[in-house]
This record gives C-alpha cells, structure tokens and sequence, in this order.
C-alpha cells in the first residue's frame, strides 16, 4: 500500500443558495440544510451520492458513499448556517452565492 497522496485537480464553482433552497432547507441537518441542497444542484446527478454540510466544511461522497472530498466552506456560508440554524434569527436568512473548489472529476 502506498503513503503517496493523490494530488487531485480542483475547479472553482459558483455555488448560488436561492430562496427555494432556503424554504426546502431544514434547520440543523447536514444533509437538507439550504447549502446541501445547492451544492447538490452543481454536481452532475450521476456523479453526486451526497454532499454533508458541517459549520466549516461541505463533505462531498463518491460513488460508493465514502466522503471522498472535505471543500472548506468561505466565511459567508459559515454565517449562513449560523443564521439558519438559530431558532430566533432563521427568519433572517437571505439568498447569497459563494464558490467552492471541488476536484474537476466531480462535475
């Protein structure tokens, strides 16, 4: 087995959170939350097997359901979720875009 790293090749995408996202989002799950669901919309349907959003990072599964990718989430999308997920503040929650490098194999 071998220690070398694969050094993958990385594009940027424009990751836009509409109001739609926002309305079919659920507080506090890292698999519905508003920025989930439109990171999904960016990832081919045959190439995306889930996409897990924590507080800092977007986890991005491969084909068999391993999380194959961890794209660092911008400040923006940090102060979203933080927004989002407060049970007095969730009203406040606006559409925003942000990029994200994910690996050119995922689109």
């Amino acid at each position: 087995m071998s220690n070398v790293a694969t050094v993958r090749e990385l594009t940027t995408v424009v990751v836009s959170v509409d109001q739609k996202h926002i309305k079919a989002g659920k507080k506090r799950n890292c698999t519905r939350c508003p920025i989930s669901l439109a990171i999904s919309e960016v990832l081919p349907p045959e190439k995306n097997r889930g996409v897990h959003v924590g507080i800092d990072v977007a986890f991005i599964l491969n084909l068999n359901c391993y999380m194959d990718y961890n794209a660092e989430l911008p400040t923006v999308a940090q102060d979203f979720i933080k927004v989002f997920d407060s049970h007095r503040d969730s009203h406040k929650a606006e559409p925003f875009s942000f990029e994200l490098s994910i690996p050119k194999e995922f689109l």
